[in-house]
């Protein structure tokens, strides 16, 4: 059997096939995470507020592409003490864009009541219940058009004046993840 010899640094103009599974793809930029900023945040906010406050939760990215797309995961941790049968306890939050981007990028429920995102009610009579927990939320901005710094901030508000939400501290933090993806 003859043997051909090839030159491939001249005369190939389309992708060669690859071994042992490979894709013969030249570059995988579609869908490739171009980077991941992370933050751990443990400074205790209260509020009682019915209208949206700064959990103080926060996570910047500057994006290297007007046209990536900035995939955010965020945990709030929440505690809800001395809740009793006449209170109902429950949050919803929402995320703001500041600077190169501006507007919300995602909010979780913003209707009254029992629409909120997280919520629980106190049916013991007489006794007081204090609540511990997380919880996780994410979104895709797809609309930041921008390559300067773009700070992410959550924000929350309670289902009722009556009560009051503890977001994070020293032992229990929230926490906040960014990647930016090519498209």
């Amino acid at each position: 059997m003859a043997l051909t010899k090839l030159n491939l640094a001249q005369g190939v103009t389309s992708t060669l096939p690859t071994g042992n599974g490979g894709t013969g793809a030249t570059s995988f930029a579609p869908g490739k995470v171009l980077q991941i900023q992370h933050t751990n945040y443990n400074t205790s906010v209260s509020t009682s507020d019915q209208g949206y406050v700064t959990t103080g939760l926060t996570c910047a990215i500057t994006p290297s592409a007007t046209n990536s797309k900035i995939f955010g995961m965020f945990k709030l941790q929440a505690r809800g003490n001395g809740l009793t049968s006449s209170y109902e306890w429950g949050y919803a939050c929402k995320v703001d864009r500041s600077g190169g981007a501006s507007g919300t990028a995602f909010e979780e429920k913003s209707g009254t009541g029992q629409s909120y995102s997280t919520y629980f009610i106190s049916n013991a009579s007489g006794v007081t219940t204090n609540i511990a927990q997380h919880s996780s939320f994410q979104f895709l901005d797809t609309t930041h058009n921008t390559t300067s710094a773009i700070t992410y901030t959550v924000f929350a508000k309670v289902q009722s004046g009556n009560q009051a939400v503890d977001f994070q501290n020293a032992t229990f933090p929230s926490q906040f993840t960014l990647w930016e993806i090519a498209t």
